[in-house]
């Protein structure tokens, strides 16, 4: 058995690593979620093989052209808790900033914990002046985490190749 790769954060109750291909079976269970059909999308991942391609094509992809990408939130036990991280999006302006828990594990502050120190990483890591975060009208939860984590409200957005309607937030680099 390989030894796993060291977390890149490491929080009060969080290990933070790089989303890689071998995380493809908590992908499975994490876009089947209703949480996620609902919030961010029906996905057909059904087995290994779709959640790969899904992995390959969008966060891996966007890793290795962008050097910013998705990152595994587990437990010190280094049970999957969810993701979150930068998502480089052809409707958006800037980067994307997106979250998704399972959900045993919403409403115990896991997505604040986790999101702040991937935002505190990935604003300093990669020089990113500026971040957007999409969010559908009704996820409140969603909302108010972002506006927590200084994402401020910017008016409705139509993506017409998802023909749908969202919220558009953004968040300004800090001064360092």
């Amino acid at each position: 058995m390989s030894a796993l790769p060291p977390p890149l954060i490491i929080t009060a109750r969080t290990r933070i690593e790089p989303v890689r291909i071998e995380h493809a079976d908590f992908f499975i269970t994490l876009c089947n979620t209703e949480g996620w059909r609902t919030n961010i999308g029906k996905r057909s991942i059904r087995n290994r093989e779709e959640a790969c391609q899904f992995l390959e094509m969008g966060l891996l992809d966007c890793a290795r052209r962008h050097q910013f990408g998705y990152y595994l939130i587990s437990n010190h036990q280094q049970l999957p808790l969810g993701i979150c991280g930068f998502l480089k999006k052809p409707y958006l302006e800037f980067p994307d900033f997106g979250f998704a828990l399972l959900p045993e594990f919403e409403g115990q502050g896991f997505a604040f914990e986790a999101s702040s120190a991937v935002l505190a990483f990935g604003l300093r890591q990669f020089v990113i002046p500026t971040l957007d975060a999409i969010v559908k009208p009704g996820n409140t939860r969603s909302q108010k985490l972002l506006q927590k984590l200084a994402f401020k409200a910017e008016g409705e957005l139509k993506v017409a190749v998802l023909e749908e309607q969202f919220l558009l937030y953004r968040r300004q680099a800090m001064p360092v």
